[in-house]
């Protein structure tokens, strides 16, 4: 059985709460790939995004990403570890629970996270499971273009899976726009997880190889892309 987005919501989130049931104090203290983010940091975060979304979502949109909600951050930390994973456990809203793009979306932020918990200070990973992987794919014809828009090199870069797949874009002459992946000049390979995890600026823990025109393949390492 194909797993669809909500599922894989679930699954993610399970995995998550099994792997921080089973820290001891300390070890919620371990870094993750969040710079400057805990793992307590990180799990407080996943919370009041759920719990509390709309002052979180003002919050962010009236002055900036990741730091405006650090607020709402320490007061769920502060309920403790238990209190953390009592909401986690719980799962995600009712809105990311049927198909669509909501829950496509929380499953990659949620996906994501899990590999800041894993690939971080814990160093604890795990597979992705291939349906989740096929699902990250579909999404990196929106992220791609999200995150290559900050490239200002002229040129064209393809995002390719090991087995030959490929989606390519034009990039530096405004927003990245598709085309074949055969004119691509510069190529980003890997799976389709760690070409996100690339793109959401977890570059050095992501395991893509970049080749291909020098200059475009130096902004890739180079650039600091956001959403």
């Amino acid at each position: 059985m194909i797993m669809n987005a909500p599922m894989l919501l679930r699954q993610e989130r399970a995995a998550t709460v099994e792997l921080l049931s089973r820290l001891d104090p300390a070890a919620w203290q371990a870094n993750t790939l969040c710079a400057g983010w805990t793992v307590a940091d990180l799990a407080a975060h996943l919370v009041v995004r759920e719990t509390r979304p709309v002052r979180f979502v003002l919050s962010e949109v009236s002055k900036g990403r990741l730091g405006p909600a650090k607020p709402l951050m320490e007061q769920a930390k502060a309920r403790g570890h238990a209190y953390l994973l009592q909401q986690l456990r719980q799962g995600p809203p009712l809105l990311y629970r049927t198909p669509g793009p909501a829950a496509v979306a929380n499953f990659v932020e949620n996906w994501v996270h899990n590999q800041d918990f894993q690939r971080g200070e814990l160093n604890r990973p795990q597979p992705t499971s291939a349906d989740a992987q096929a699902l990250l794919w579909s999404t990196l014809h929106i992220l791609g273009r999200m995150m290559l828009r900050t490239i200002s090199v002229p040129g064209s870069v393809a995002l390719q899976q090991p087995d030959g797949r490929a989606l390519a874009f034009r990039v530096g002459d405004g927003f990245p726009r598709r085309i074949a992946a055969d004119q691509a000049a510069a190529h980003m390979v890997g799976e389709p997880g760690e070409l996100v995890l690339f793109l959401l600026g977890r570059k050095s823990a992501a395991k893509v190889q970049i080749s291909g025109d020098t200059l475009l393949t130096h902004a890739l390492h180079v650039a600091e892309m956001a959403l």
